[in-house]
């Protein structure tokens, strides 16, 4: 029997009343040669009685168990481990996808020869839906291009869930395993190693936000101090690995990651941040050391000036911490 195009992951964790809407979103694809891996991620509850249920009904899907939670980049690796495709997407058991999603992007991918390909997305909050980087317009970029417009984050999401990707990309790149964001300390990595990338901006997948969601902490007004210790690490980290890589790209991953910490430091300072004391030292110790070069980059806004002039100048000294 032949492999199937696509391997799709998906892992669950006691999320027994959220994961069958996922699954069924999966099966009721457009596009059918799909393998659907179902990984019950050491869940207490129902799950694998649902699971197994459904892999009863469709021989697309294989039901696997892992004895304990290995956190979502666990289960990502375990995934990948056992993916025979050559493609691969990542979705999870909280959002759900639009019948087109998977034809989108494996034409996307194979249509251009492309190592990943990227669909547009929809924030589905309590009270409201946000679409997001939709557009008509089909982007088709080198590596060097690819990276640049990730650091600008103006026309993709950068999640996993948004993407398909050569499975190959993974031969030397993991996910994180255990708690807190698994995905951030990878993305940007597959990005530098593929040779071409797609992005369309169809609204093919759609996150649902809710309190038991890692990204509300920084993707609303909400900063937990431990998650953001992640981010930062990862800046940190992206910084040297993507001027290694692309030295032309040097000057706007520093910009990217002074970026982002201005606009922590600005949530913090608006009461929106959660013991990060630390953390807010130590971003503006940096903003302040690197304040010359920030401020002269061609990627700088009018509003970054404003909140460096309201917030680095008067904050020079002060305890800090190495993240």
């Amino acid at each position: 029997m032949k492999s199937p195009q696509i391997s799709v992951a998906l892992s669950t964790y006691n999320r027994v009343n959220m994961v069958p809407r996922m699954i069924e979103c999966i099966l009721g694809q457009d596009f059918c040669d799909f393998e659907l891996l179902l990984i019950n991620n050491g869940s207490d509850d129902n799950t694998d009685l649902v699971c197994q249920n459904y892999q009863e009904r469709d021989s697309r899907i294989r039901f696997l168990t892992l004895p304990q939670n290995l956190g979502p980049g666990g289960a990502k690796n375990f995934a990948l481990q056992k993916a025979i495709a050559d493609f691969i997407c990542f979705v999870d058991d909280d959002d759900y996808c639009e019948p087109n999603y998977l034809s989108l992007l494996y034409n996307s991918i194979t249509q251009f020869g492309a190592d990943i390909a990227v669909t547009g997305c929809v924030d589905e909050f309590e009270d409201k839906i946000v679409p997001k980087f939709s557009y008509e317009e089909v982007y088709v970029w080198c590596k060097t291009e690819a990276v640049s417009e990730f650091l600008k984050r103006e026309k993709f999401n950068a999640a996993p869930p948004t993407k398909i990707f050569r499975k190959s990309l993974f031969n030397n790149i993991s996910f994180r395993t255990g708690k807190g964001p698994d995905d951030i300390h990878v993305i940007y990595k597959l990005f530098t190693e593929a040779e071409k990338v797609v992005v369309r901006g169809n609204p093919t997948y759609r996150f649902h936000k809710h309190a038991d969601n890692v990204t509300v902490y920084v993707t609303e007004n909400r900063i937990n101090g431990d998650i953001l210790n992640d981010y930062l690490k990862m800046q940190k980290d992206r910084v040297v690995y993507i001027s290694e890589k692309l030295p032309v790209l040097s000057p706007q991953v520093r910009y990217a990651a002074w970026s982002y910490m201005i606009s922590m430091v600005d949530k913090i300072q608006n009461g929106h941040g959660e013991d990060c004391n630390n953390q807010l030292a130590y971003m503006l110790k940096q903003l302040s050391n690197n304040q010359d070069e920030f401020l002269a980059s061609v990627w700088v806004t009018e509003r970054e000036k404003r909140l460096m002039g309201k917030y680095v100048a008067k904050n020079m000294g002060g305890h800090y911490e190495e993240v």
